[in-house]
């Protein structure tokens, strides 16, 4: 397949430079010679199929920063968006796979420790490992304000985290959450931090599977977080930043491409 007519048409705009249509081409080719070849029927299988294949394949290294394995100084939404458009195209859970391993770093890149930074996003970047972002609550969701979920000190090196999160992507596969919890430094979104909570921290558990009924079915659960105590080494103060940047990815990249792409598919 290959880059189609549109793609390429607008890998010519000003703002894409060779890296950009160097990726796009390599990634294009990569995508239609092995995802065909992936497994489809097991969800978890495959996703986790797709994640070992894309950072083999070296693409992962879109979603970290230069300083630990990736392709650029900074997290480059324009390569996001090309990879994110060129795979859904192709694959919508290869496209998936690929979000979450930013998204469930992207705000260790921005604002983690020089620790955290060396210990999550090389594995993260070479698919030996799986990321998930817990953000959304039963009560809260696009208001991150309304988050209920508690971080509170337990001693000189640990929190206690209680709450619970939901529809949470790879919640159940993935190796460590990013968990959005209330430090109450001040007041609605000013009280608010993160931490990294690896996936066998005592107290964590996912306390349902959730069926998403689309044509790809997305491994979202309800987690589960009372009683866990990660140590204080793992969280960051959240900007702001963390939480725009899928949303600027993910309406960049509706229109950029995304548009066209369903006007070509509905005349093939």
């Amino acid at each position: 397949m290959g880059l189609d007519e549109t793609l390429t048409s607008t890998l010519t705009w000003p703002f894409f430079d060779d890296g950009h249509r160097g990726f796009a081409a390599a990634l294009a080719r990569w995508a239609d010679a092995t995802l065909p070849a992936l497994p489809h029927d097991d969800v978890d299988a495959a996703c986790r199929a797709r994640v070992k294949a894309l950072g083999e394949a070296g693409f992962l290294k879109a979603a970290v920063p230069a300083e630990h394995g990736g392709l650029r100084p900074r997290l480059d939404v324009r390569t996001l968006c090309l990879a994110r458009e060129i795979l859904a195209f192709r694959d919508g859970l290869a496209d998936f796979a690929f979000a979450m391993q930013g998204l469930g770093t992207g705000s260790i890149s921005l604002y983690g420790s020089p620790e955290l930074k060396a210990r999550y996003l090389p594995p993260v970047r070479e698919g030996r490992a799986i990321a998930a972002f817990a953000l959304s609550e039963p009560e809260a969701g696009s208001d991150v304000a309304a988050l209920a979920t508690t971080a509170t000190p337990d001693g000189p090196s640990h929190v206690r985290i209680d709450g619970s999160k939901t529809w949470i992507s790879n919640g159940g596969i993935a190796d460590h959450y990013v968990v959005f919890v209330r430090t109450g430094e001040g007041a609605g979104a000013k009280g608010l931090s993160a931490f990294v909570v690896d996936a066998e921290t005592p107290g964590l558990q996912v306390a349902e599977r959730i069926e998403v009924t689309s044509r790809v079915a997305l491994p979202d659960s309800f987690l589960g977080v009372p009683r866990v105590w990660p140590r204080v080494a793992g969280t960051f103060t959240l900007r702001g930043e963390c939480i725009d940047l899928e949303e600027t990815i993910s309406e960049a990249r509706h229109i950029l491409a995304l548009e066209p792409k369903i006007v070509h598919r509905m005349s093939e």
